[in-house]
């Protein structure tokens, strides 16, 4: 994924709640950065901001371990 999109996911992170010094943490599942409802919320803004459609199976915690895992979700419906 390019630089500027990961910026933007980063972005968005950040205003869904991650702080933005935790954004680069191995593992916002095992630390509790991440629950359902932020898990939502970053969903419906990646689908805004890519203009994606992510479905419903993919929104499980494995694909939001991180922000690699989350890019490569992205990445995955956007090129």
């Amino acid at each position: 994924m390019k630089k500027d999109e990961n910026e933007i996911i980063e972005n968005i992170l950040i205003q869904c709640g991650i702080g933005e010094s935790i954004v680069y943490c191995d593992n916002f599942i095992s630390q509790d950065i991440l629950d359902s409802l932020t898990m939502a919320e970053i969903v419906i803004a990646l689908e805004d901001t890519f203009n994606i459609e992510i479905d419903a199976e993919e929104i499980i915690p494995e694909n939001f371990i991180n922000l690699n895992t989350i890019s490569k979700l992205v990445e995955k419906h956007y090129n």
